[in-house]
């Protein structure tokens, strides 16, 4: 693990977000643990009506952000993506909860947090007839591959290698998987002016300026924007001109080669 390529974490992924998820959670309901000093400073300089709007508005911000963060990112804590979780730290721990939901293995003599936890969304994935498992289920209809899962489940994952066919699908399956949407997202959402219907013009400029990833974008403005706009429709414009004159003579060429070859025909 210590030699993957970057973006290469997906093993990571489903217990991060699960972390992201409860720590805005926790974060709705302390407003000034978030935002630290500024909410201190600003009690002392607002009016208790100003101060208490304030308050709200950050906490219906943090709920919208939240909303919006498991609309996206909810996926890795359920099949197939859970299934990710085998190649972290707490891989036995899935193995135990997958065993104990798909083949009704007992349940651990002190069930982990983790294990617990990752029993449930493994039930609900059942329940929601969702059983895709990146070829778990498929490998696990081995007898080695089973007994080895079982081991595997028993271990404190440290030394997954030991295990071969476990430590075989986990490098093809799920190490090779690149964390890239998320990046990508954030790109597009850096050059997405249209924030609030309320913004302004100018601040859609400033904004789009700050947001460069060279560090600014020089001369951004809404008369360049119009005369880009303008230059691609007489471009298109241009375009389609070209494409009906490429037609006309290759209608004029097919007549040509047409006649030809009646008039050889006809010869004949």
């Amino acid at each position: 693990m210590e030699h993957l390529p970057a973006g290469n974490r997906a093993h990571e992924m489903p217990d991060t977000i699960l972390m992201w998820i409860n720590e805005l959670q926790n974060n709705i309901d302390n407003i000034f643990e978030l935002f630290g000093e500024d909410l201190y400073e600003a009690e002392n300089l607002l009016s208790s009506d100003a101060f208490n709007n304030l308050c709200e508005s950050l906490q219906a911000g943090v709920e919208h952000a939240l909303d919006g963060f498991v609309k996206w990112m909810d996926v890795w804590t359920h099949l197939p993506l859970s299934i990710c979780r085998l190649g972290g730290n707490h891989g036995p721990d899935f193995a135990c909860a997958f065993l104990q939901v798909f083949y009704s293995r007992p349940e651990s003599y002190s069930p982990t947090l983790q294990e617990k936890s990752y029993t449930e969304f493994l039930q609900e994935d059942v329940t929601n007839h969702n059983q895709n498992t990146f070829g778990l289920l498929k490998a696990l209809s081995n007898h080695d591959f089973y007994k080895q899962f079982n081991n595997f489940a028993d271990s404190d994952g440290r030394e997954p290698w030991k295990f071969p066919l476990v430590y075989e699908f986990i490098k093809c399956r799920i190490y090779s998987i690149i964390v890239h949407q998320q990046q990508l997202e954030g790109l597009f959402n850096r050059y997405d002016i249209k924030v609030h219907p309320n913004m302004d013009t100018e601040l859609q400029q400033a904004r789009i300026q700050l947001s460069g990833l060279d560090g600014g974008i020089e001369k951004v403005t809404q008369e360049k924007l119009r005369h880009n706009r303008k230059e691609i429709r007489v471009s298109s414009s241009n375009s389609n001109v070209e494409s009906d004159n490429c037609l006309e003579s290759s209608a004029e060429r097919a007549q040509a080669i047409l006649n030809t070859f009646l008039t050889m025909r006809q010869n004949r």
